[in-house]
């Protein structure tokens, strides 16, 4: 076997022990991001069933529009964590997966940009 072929079938094999790294690590995302999803709406749900159950005991209208909206505004704060907690799982996977990928490929050349004039 000469070098070359050495050469690429180790690379051959980096990149298929780098693609399972990779796909365990969308596989772990993707679990969790499930899991969190089915809470936020298992936690929606039972909210919503109990706040139902609040405004049908409200003494007024008033009291009930209260609790109306202090529901909506738990909903949004809610809602607003778990997409956070979204965007920080993405952005932990999305730099384990460039750690990975940046053994096996060259970094770009970067190009520089000439400024420009426009002559009036």
């Amino acid at each position: 076997m000469n070098n070359s072929q050495a050469q690429f079938e180790e690379s051959v094999k980096k990149g298929i022990e780098a693609n399972a790294k990779v796909m365990e690590i969308y596989a772990k995302y993707a679990g969790e991001y499930t899991t969190r999803t089915n809470l936020f709406w298992t936690n929606l749900i039972d909210a919503g069933v109990k706040n139902a159950e609040e405004l049908t005991q409200s003494k007024s209208l008033t009291s009930a529009y209260e609790k109306q909206t202090q529901f909506a505004q738990d909903v949004k704060a809610n809602f607003e964590s778990s997409h956070k907690e979204n965007i920080k799982a993405f952005e932990s996977a999305k730099n384990e997966i460039e750690a990975i990928v940046a053994g096996l490929y060259p970094a770009p050349a970067k190009t520089e940009k000439k400024a420009t004039t426009t002559k009036e």
